[in-house]
């Protein structure tokens, strides 16, 4: 039994049980999925949905780096497939080639286990061979994280740089700022970033901040569909204080997910505001001491979320040098 491990997605009260699912169903799901079968969580009002496995990531010593360097090579290859077999597959594969080795055991006189060996082996090599158009789109890229992280780092870092400076990627930073600023993120691929995130300060209780994230292209259109989604969701994150401790977190992480989920949406109204010195119309939402807000023009889109700052004296200017950023 997990007590209180998650919140029920339609109601969104804590779970009171957990049940695995039995050998077969579990035999099952292995077989045609090739993963492990998720348990099954209950809340208190008899609500039941698939509970969802979180990843601890740690470092192991750098000492065995070098032992585990093949392991790691290969769970990158293998993860950048496009498509992933399942034991399903592999059966289905085998028993296509064992009928194709008998046929040709009798026709040809070919060895039938041969054949049989050597199509399961193809199909293999096939499923292996999608990772060369891998989800990151550069399998290469992604080998060199393994094998080198700092200098993948320093390249993905200077990459950016370059596309700032050459204009290729918009970023958009609070004129006058005095306080610190940081890169929070970037999305679209290390090799085209198309989108570019820019912290100043913090979004915590009591503190002045504002995060401004610029979409362009193919990210500016997928943003546009789910945006204000998105700006609320983290606007009554940012209303949440952190926890008190480490011993905290995960009663933390409970709260901050029931307020989110009971908050009242914000009312959405028309704003204005300065982009590099012109005038260009948004979107605005306040909750107490917190804003969020979003603007677009023919090439970039822009979100920001805002705390302890009055949003009518927030003027944007486009980043053209990362040269001072954390």
């Amino acid at each position: 039994m997990t007590v209180g491990s998650q919140l029920c997605p339609e109601c969104g009260e804590v779970s009171a049980e957990e049940h695995r699912p039995g050998w077969w169903q579990r035999s099952r799901y292995w077989f045609v999925n090739g993963s492990k079968a998720p348990n099954t969580l209950t809340c208190t009002n008899g609500h039941q949905w698939a509970r969802s496995v979180g990843v601890i990531l740690f470092r192991r010593r750098d000492g065995w780096r070098w032992l585990r360097l093949p392991v790691e090579l290969a769970r990158v290859v293998l993860r950048e497939r496009r498509a992933t077999p399942t034991p399903m597959t592999y059966s289905m594969t085998a028993g296509a080639g064992l009928i194709l080795g008998l046929i040709l055991e009798i026709v040809v006189g070919w060895a039938w286990w041969v054949v049989s060996v050597a199509f399961l082996c193809a199909v293999w090599l096939l499923f292996l061979a999608s990772a060369l158009g891998g989800r990151s789109r550069d399998l290469g890229r992604e080998l060199s994280r393994v094998i080198d992280p700092e200098r993948a780092a320093a390249r993905d870092r200077q990459g950016l740089e370059d596309a700032v400076r050459s204009g290729s990627l918009a970023g958009y930073e609070v004129k006058g700022w005095e306080g610190d600023r940081t890169i929070g993120g970037w999305g679209g691929g290390h090799a085209n970033p198309r989108s570019l995130t820019i912290y100043h300060g913090v979004l915590e209780e009591g503190a002045e901040a504002v995060e401004v994230t610029t979409h362009m292209g193919e990210q500016a259109a997928a943003a546009s569909h789910w945006l204000e989604e998105k700006l609320e969701r983290e606007l009554a994150q940012a209303q949440t204080a952190g926890p008190d401790g480490a011993e905290d977190m995960h009663l933390w992480h409970l709260e901050r997910e029931r307020a989110i989920r009971n908050a009242v949406p914000p009312e959405w109204r028309p704003a204005s505001f300065r982009l590099d010195g012109q005038a260009v119309p948004g979107q605005i939402a306040r909750a107490g001491d917190h804003w969020a807000a979003h603007l677009s023009t023919d090439t970039v889109v822009v979100e920001m979320i805002g705390s302890h700052v009055d949003p009518s004296q927030v003027e944007l200017n486009r980043v053209l040098s990362l040269d001072g950023y954390g």
